[in-house]
């Protein structure tokens, strides 16, 4: 004989908050405010993202203790492998940045001031002509690539 099950738990499991959901959301929504920052210039370290990260992955944990299932199981690993990417980016970033070691350069003190003309300058091209100043008042549009390694 199958027992059935009454309403009253029907109507609980059906009624359990969609954690899983929720988690995957809190987890875009580090995300998306970096994507945002991105586009609007206004970069600064991104703690937010691992940690928003780190929310939604203990959300979607508590979705996969109360109903395990394979589908949920396997979107939590992908989602704490993606936290512990996070995670591994900003503390390492964190470390570059802020370790002495990491910038053997002194800063820039040369000629050329952001705002005003370039100072007269002549250097070699790839392909081995000439290129000056007076080359970038002809008006062509003109990437330059500045590289600050040693000489």
């Amino acid at each position: 004989m199958k027992k059935q099950a009454s309403v009253f738990e029907q109507s609980s499991l059906a009624r359990r908050p969609p954690y899983f959901l929720l988690g995957t959301l809190i987890f875009l929504l580090g995300m998306i405010i970096y994507i945002i920052q991105i586009e609007t210039t206004h970069l600064v370290e991104a703690w937010h993202v691992p940690i928003l990260g780190t929310i939604g992955v203990l959300l979607m944990l508590v979705s996969v203790v109360q109903r395990p299932r394979i589908v949920r199981i396997i979107g939590l690993l992908l989602f704490i492998g993606l936290t512990g990417t996070e995670w591994y980016m900003v503390l390492a970033g964190s470390k570059v940045r802020h370790a002495p070691e990491a910038r053997p350069w002194s800063p820039y003190a040369g000629p050329a001031k952001p705002g005003e003309k370039l100072p007269a300058f002549t250097a070699t091209l790839a392909d081995g002509s000439s290129f000056s100043n007076l080359n970038l008042q002809e008006g062509k549009p003109t990437l330059m690539v500045f590289f600050l390694g040693k000489s």
